[in-house]
């Protein structure tokens, strides 16, 4: 049950392997590349100090405004209320280790020139026999002049960027991998 709600979180909040169909491989201006660096390094900050709340709202503004909408929220109660979901579910993952390696930051346009990032990404929950490993990417984009961080390892989280933006349309983002280590 835990575990489920883990893998349910990590998915909502924080990625998946690409193999970008309908895009191009880019190499990205330097300024881009460093303030994505340090936007990761920001998140990483608010996910070791649990701050869940500023963690939510590195999502996609217009991923949040959607998924707001189906639960019949504003953005900024939605962004609260599965903040608190983080928290409660993140107690219970003591142990739990979240990395994205910015070393190996891939760069990418959409059909539309949007650029984008694919941020190889790991995820270990500490089990009582060993460990889970998560091997994925977090796809980033900037929105609004910030760049945001969506996990699309989840076919659904997949449908709803494509439904908001859909210059993503086209572009692949086959599944990570789970592991057991011991």
């Amino acid at each position: 049950m835990i575990l489920t709600r883990l893998f349910f979180i990590a998915s909502l909040s924080l990625t998946a392997m690409a193999a970008p169909a309908s895009s191009k491989d880019v190499t990205a201006p330097m300024p881009e590349q460093l303030e994505l660096v340090e936007a990761i390094e920001a998140f990483n900050e608010a996910m070791r100090d649990e701050e869940y709340s500023r963690v939510i709202s590195a999502l996609p503004q217009s991923v949040l405004a959607h998924s707001a909408e189906a639960a019949g929220v504003e953005v900024d109660e939605f962004v609260k209320r599965v903040g608190m979901i983080v928290a409660a579910v993140m107690k219970d993952a003591e142990g739990m280790t979240f990395s994205m390696d910015t070393d190996a930051i891939k760069y990418y346009e959409t059909s539309d020139d949007r650029l984008y990032a694919l941020i190889p990404t790991q995820t270990v929950i500490p089990m009582e026999d060993g460990a889970l490993e998560q091997n994925s990417h977090t796809l980033s984009f900037e929105e609004d002049g910030e760049w945001r961080f969506l996990r699309v390892s989840d076919a659904k989280q997949v449908v709803i960027l494509r439904d908001v933006y859909p210059d993503f349309e086209g572009v692949e983002f086959p599944s990570g991998s789970v592991a057991t280590r011991e």
